[in-house]
């Protein structure tokens, strides 16, 4: 919320299958972190050294962690946010090699998968192909239009909108 986009909101909306609620615009210049991916990316490197220090510096505020605030375990304004960061470092602490399953468990609980995928491009294609149909047809009624005026020289044409009198587009 430190920028004014509720991610974590986002995040349980989107898991759940819950509808999606137009997002403010979030206010420039403000960082912010998640300390589990961070802590999830170092122990990638399977050393509890750098981990500690990782965990170190986000407790103090320190390094890159410095002017930024916590989007999912805000531990100030939210004491129970930290058990799941307590958890994922106690793990990460006792076999820092699991890294990779946790992260790959985390993300595919909400990430789009190829199913997913396959079915927006499929309403999406269908979703073109009626305006592509619409298109065509109205080319059509404009192309019978023209033809039975050519007498006169005159093709009634659509303006901003606006059809002539007597004619459907």
């Amino acid at each position: 919320m430190a920028s004014g986009v509720d991610i974590p909101e986002l995040q349980v909306r989107l898991s759940a299958g819950r509808p999606v609620l137009p997002l403010p615009a979030g206010r420039s210049g403000v960082r912010t972190h998640g300390v589990i991916a961070v802590l999830l990316g170092t122990a990638l490197q399977n050393r509890r050294q750098p981990l500690f220090r990782q965990m170190i510096r986000a407790a103090l505020g320190l390094g890159e962690f410095r002017g930024s605030a916590e989007q999912l375990t805000p531990v100030l304004h939210d004491p129970l946010s930290a058990l799941p960061a307590v958890l994922v470092c106690t793990r990460l602490l006792l076999s820092p090699d699991t890294a990779n399953s946790m992260a790959a468990n985390a993300v595919s609980s909400y990430s789009v998968g190829p199913d997913a995928i396959a079915k927006l491009a499929q309403v999406s294609r269908r979703k073109n192909d009626g305006k592509r149909n619409r298109r065509q047809g109205q080319q059509r009624r404009i192309s019978k239009m023209g033809s039975d005026h050519t007498d006169s020289g005159v093709l009634p044409v659509a303006v901003g909108g606006i059809e002539p009198a007597g004619y459907a587009l």
